[in-house]
């Protein structure tokens, strides 16, 4: 078994969530490109949180995770270092219909986040929480 860091990724929207990788304008095909995470309307996802961290071919080659809610782009994007940064992400709407991205900080002690380790539970509750502006 492979050891290694998860992320939860949390769909608190009526609506299918999707993460596209899309590599920034001017800048060369990533191996990753047209990779897809897709969450269902009130699910949960774990992924690798390095999985779109590719530092070692390139460390300048940074690709955006553009979020998609029901097929349709929206304004907001999220950058693989956020996945490492953060032990839970959290997709939801604002009361005007907004899509908003809520972030729970990971700890060093973390050791539920580590794959295999889940039985431990993957409780952020009682963390504060960051909005992720993107």
């Amino acid at each position: 078994m492979v050891f290694y860091r998860v992320d939860v990724l949390e769909n608190n929207t009526d609506e299918l969530l999707e993460l596209k990788v899309e590599p920034p304008p001017m800048r060369p095909a990533y191996s990753n490109n047209g990779s897809v995470i897709s969450i269902n309307s009130q699910g949960k996802e774990e992924v690798k949180a390095t999985r779109f961290s590719n530092r070692d071919a390139n460390p300048d080659r940074i690709v955006i995770l553009r979020v998609y809610l029901g097929g349709i782009r929206t304004d907001r994007a999220l950058i693989p270092s956020q996945l490492v940064n953060f032990a839970k992400i959290v997709f939801d709407k604002d009361p005007h219909g907004e899509l908003i991205i809520k972030a729970f900080r990971a700890k060093l002690t973390d050791l539920c986040r580590i794959r295999g380790f889940g039985f431990l539970g993957r409780d952020y509750h009682g963390r504060p929480e960051e909005i992720i502006l993107s």
